[in-house]
């Protein structure tokens, strides 16, 4: 979530210090800081045969990455903690999953999901939908990262609370860098 109201954190408030690796992580958060408690109620725990983030985008839907689609997936929203059951949980069945139409499983272009959850989310301020922006980030803007409970370069981190770091956007032209075919800058 980039800074600015209605998303959450304006710039100022993020602690310098945080990094993203240019290396293929698996695509999660290593090292980072401990998101506030509740401070991302569109958060979702996609779970079932693996695990994976998503965004509520409305009480009915959770936008999520394709290549986490598997028969049986669930969603929980209003989750901190993995480890603690704490009460605001709520857990969805997903009655339905629509993936992008140009999803490509071996490149991974368009990797996107919608996830129909079978009982809308009740919203409250552990769970809400994203206010999604009205424009794109100008380049260099700092945005807030938050999912993935990886905390060591080589290991998944387990159950512990929801992660953040913040990263710069990136312009299409970044001198030097470009997105590899292997998912990864190369």
């Amino acid at each position: 979530m980039c800074g600015g109201q209605g998303w959450g954190l304006w710039e100022d408030d993020l602690p310098t210090g945080a990094a993203v690796s240019a290396q293929d992580d698996g695509g999660r958060i290593i090292g980072g800081y401990t998101c506030p408690r509740y401070s991302q109620p569109w958060q979702a725990f996609v779970y079932g045969p693996l695990q994976c983030g998503g965004i509520l985008v409305d009480r009915s839907w959770v936008l999520s990455a394709a290549h986490c689609y598997r028969p049986g997936l669930r969603v929980r929203l209003g989750e901190y903690n993995l480890a603690v059951r704490e009460g605001p949980e709520q857990d969805r069945i997903v009655s339905g999953a629509i993936l992008h139409p140009g999803y490509n499983r071996f490149t991974l272009d368009n990797d996107l999901m919608l996830l129909k959850l079978a009982q809308p989310i009740n919203i409250g301020p552990t769970a809400r939908p994203v206010t999604l922006p009205t424009a794109c980030a100008a380049t260099g803007t700092t945005c807030l990262i938050s999912g993935g409970r990886a905390r060591e370069p080589r290991g998944w981190g387990g159950l512990s609370p929801l992660p953040w770091v913040s990263a710069m956007t990136l312009g299409r032209e970044v001198s030097g860098w470009e997105w590899g075919s292997g998912g990864g800058w190369g």
